[in-house]
């Protein structure tokens, strides 16, 4: 009943926390961090789930980690998905292919 509760809140708190757009998905660092920690792991799994990957606690970690710390600093997660700590979010997407030279 515990998870079942925690995982209801986690889905509330998902969609102010996390802004999906063109470029990835961005979670919004301020929201993330009022949230109590056993939310706000549960929201970054469920963003991590949705750029398509299987979250560990590593990787949830590593998230929250950059949400605390300055901007400029990035993670690289599985499946070439990149965690990167912008001024107000950590944007979590994967870099577009490059075009190959004519």
């Amino acid at each position: 009943e515990d998870a079942r509760e925690l995982n209801r809140q986690a889905g509330h708190a998902f969609a102010p926390a996390v802004d999906e757009r063109e470029g990835g998905l961005f979670v919004e660092v301020t929201a993330l961090l009022d949230l109590p920690p056993s939310i706000a792991s549960r929201v970054v799994s469920q963003a991590l789930f949705r750029s398509g990957i299987t979250p560990t606690q590593d990787h949830i970690e590593s998230v929250v980690d950059l949400a605390k710390n300055r901007p400029g600093r990035r993670r690289d997660l599985p499946g070439g998905l990149l965690a990167v700590r912008e001024r107000d979010y950590v944007r979590l997407s994967r870099p577009s292919p490059e075009t190959p030279d004519s």
